[in-house]
């Protein structure tokens, strides 16, 4: 019947039939696979009788058959899938059966032009480069692999991901390229930025390797920022700026340490210990409003409410003040500036690195401790004699430093003021903006919004209207804790500026009656050891001449 045919395709196809006999009703593979080879030499497009050849041939674990089985189905499908699928398949066989590693990789490395998202050809490629301990090959097809799928449309920025990091191990460990290893590494992370590990990864490679210094002290940035209460960060970097022989800023951040009271090594409490003092550096020149928005306001220290509470101040100081006579302050409790005492002197300098033309005047209270915004008419401080005749220069400085801060018009309210107050002068200021609002009708009477109203006018109301616009929107309130929080955060860096050493620092936030936003003492030095170590604080340290080298 078969040789009647006229059809090669038709006897090809015919012969496939018959070879499917052999084995299902005489139980004689050896026959069909010859049946099944006569199919294809009268016809070499007939996939399916290819097909039984390799299923019949792996039966009989016939590998040779099996492999050129295989790749023939690679080269008669046109779907760039299904001829990786084939070559891998004839690969595999190569490799586990054959044994002949050069054979497979070649096939493997083929299926990937077809389908470069194969990774399981990829690893067995990887796999006999990695025996064979052939680092640069291995190279060479990690950035093939890349590059192809780089080109592609619809590629997983995961996989990408893996294969810089891997071809980053291979750099780092295999070859020795540092260079190369933190490029793949960085390419990686483009991909995948919270993979942690990765950036640990590269500080290993750098942080002993003096050309690559500043991408272990980049990393190091990124793990702290990540993870901001792990100690080993702050540890390694300052050791990085010791070998980049950036004293100070290794000064800055083992002194954190210390602050955090972890135990330091030899060496490292070695160093603290060359350049602590107990006098405070006097810093150089002005901290101006620009210093003040770029290295120092704290994350929510709001551009607009800073400027509405300092219009609102304006308005309410004779309102929220109280008199002399309350605290029983005469002419001769007031402090005379004039005086040779370490606290005026620190005053006086503080005041001027502020660009205060006027100080506020300083009133002595025996009863008093410390140093506080009295809320006076006219505006003052009132301070203790224990405060006023101490010689603990650095305590006075922070004190000094803070409380000058917060005497600004934008933080003078926040101050001597709850926070509950503060959300009532909002409502106050958006009564006054939004006269239609029915809230508005219950100030009518009330002496807070009459001097608000009194004394913001003209161009200074439309100013409030706008910055109340944009702080409340559709809203009749605007939260104002993490405001308060940010102001403290802020006062508390100023003081520690002037007094440069966080234990004082500690000491006089213990020595607060309370704190503006409620925060435990602890909390408030966590937020101010974390500024410590922070960029922004070691730049502007060389500005004000603070350095200690």
């Amino acid at each position: 019947l078969i040789r009647s045919l006229d059809d090669a395709r038709a006897r090809s196809m015919a012969l496939v039939a018959l070879g499917n006999d052999w084995i299902e009703k005489f139980n004689d593979p050896g026959r069909a696979m010859d049946t099944y080879e006569e199919a294809v030499t009268e016809w070499k497009e007939n996939t399916r009788a290819v097909e039984r050849i390799a299923k019949v041939a792996a039966e009989l674990r016939d590998w040779r058959r099996v492999g050129r089985a295989y790749y023939t189905l690679s080269v008669l499908t046109d779907d760039p899938k299904e001829k990786a699928e084939h070559l891998i398949h004839s690969s595999d066989v190569a490799r586990k059966e054959l044994w002949e590693a050069e054979k497979a990789l070649a096939g493997y490395r083929k299926a990937l032009e077809f389908d470069p998202t194969r990774l399981d050809a990829f690893k067995a490629v990887t796999s006999i480069l990695v025996d064979a301990r052939d680092w640069e090959n291995l190279e060479q097809a990690y950035l093939q692999v890349i590059a192809d799928n780089q080109d592609a449309d619809d590629t997983d920025p995961r996989l990408l991901a893996v294969l810089w990091e891997k071809l980053g191990d291979l750099y780092s460990v295999h070859l020795e390229r540092t260079g190369d290893a933190v490029f793949a590494y960085e390419q990686a992370l483009e991909h995948v930025p919270d993979r942690f590990d990765i950036r640990e990864r590269m500080v290993d490679i750098c942080e002993e390797d003096e050309e690559h210094f500043a991408t272990a002290s980049e990393q190091l940035r990124q793990l702290m920022a990540a993870e901001p209460r792990e100690a080993q960060w702050i540890d390694r970097l300052g050791r990085v700026y010791l070998r980049k022989k950036k004293i100070d800023e290794a000064y800055c951040l083992f002194r954190a340490l210390r602050a955090q009271g972890l135990d330091l090594d030899q060496k490292a409490a070695g160093f603290l210990a060359r350049f602590d003092s107990k006098i405070a550096r006097p810093i150089k020149g002005q901290i101006n409003p620009s210093m003040m928005h770029r290295y120092i306001y704290a994350d929510g220290l709001s551009k607009p409410l800073n400027e509405c509470f300092a219009l609102l101040n304006g308005a309410l100081d004779e309102w929220a003040g109280e008199s002399r006579r309350k605290f029983g302050l005469r002419r001769r409790d007031r402090v005379d500036i004039s005086e040779p005492l370490a606290f005026v002197n620190s005053y006086k300098n503080v005041g001027m690195s502020l660009g205060y033309m006027d100080l506020p005047d300083l009133w002595l209270k025996s009863d008093y401790s410390g140093l506080v915004n009295g809320a006076l008419v006219p505006p003052g401080f009132i301070v203790g004699p224990e405060k006023l005749s101490s010689g603990r220069e650095k305590h006075i400085a922070f004190v000094v430093a803070k409380q000058l801060f917060l005497f600004m018009p934008s933080f003078y309210l926040a101050t001597i003021r709850p926070l509950s107050d503060l959300q009532g002068f909002f409502i106050r200021a958006l009564a006054l903006v939004r006269p239609d609002m029915p809230i508005a009708d219950n100030f009518s009477k009330d002496s807070a919004f009459k001097a608000m109203k009194k004394k913001i006018r003209g161009d200074e109301r439309e100013a409030l209207r706008q910055l109340v616009e944009k702080l409340a929107g559709d809203n009749d309130e605007v939260v104002l804790g993490p405001w308060v929080e940010a102001i403290e955060d802020t006062a508390n860096r100023m003081g520690l500026l002037f007094c440069d050493d966080l234990s004082v620092a500690r000491d006089c936030l213990n020595e607060e009656p309370q704190s503006m936003s409620q925060r435990s003492v602890d909390k408030r030095m966590r937020a101010l050891i974390d500024y410590s170590v922070s960029e922004k604080y070691l730049a502007l340290r060389p500005q004000l001449g603070i350095e200690v080298a």
